[in-house]
């Protein structure tokens, strides 16, 4: 079975299989992410 299906259906899932978290990756377009995650 595909194992992609899980992951797209489990946001946490994906922050955990990925080196680094969704919500803490630093984007170009956001000086702060860190302000609006909190």
């Amino acid at each position: 079975p595909p194992m992609t299906l899980p992951i797209i259906l489990n946001p946490a899932l994906i922050e955990a299989t990925s080196p680094v978290p969704l919500l803490a990756t630093p984007r170009p377009t956001d000086p702060i992410p860190t302000s609006e995650v909190n």
